[in-house]
């Protein structure tokens, strides 16, 4: 028997592997690297191994165990 009701999210995906997705909002990050989530403009950080998206606050990467850096906006 299936269980239909629950379904487990999926891990982040390397940019090397079909793109990276955004740890809040489950949308693809449509520019590489970039400082937040286009889709919800929530701010990111990325592994700097694996260099997948990784919630702000991350020290480090869940996946791979490096550690996370901070993209900075740049000014206008």
């Amino acid at each position: 028997m299936k269980n239909e009701g629950t379904s487990k999210k999926q891990p982040p995906q390397p940019h090397g592997k079909g793109g990276c997705v955004c740890p809040y909002c489950d949308e693809q990050i449509r520019v590489i690297m970039a400082p937040f989530c286009q889709s919800c403009g929530v701010e990111l950080s990325y592994c700097t191994h694996c260099e997948i998206a990784l919630d702000a606050s991350a020290a480090k990467c869940p996946t791979c165990g490096g550690p996370a850096e901070k993209r900075m906006r740049k000014s206008q």
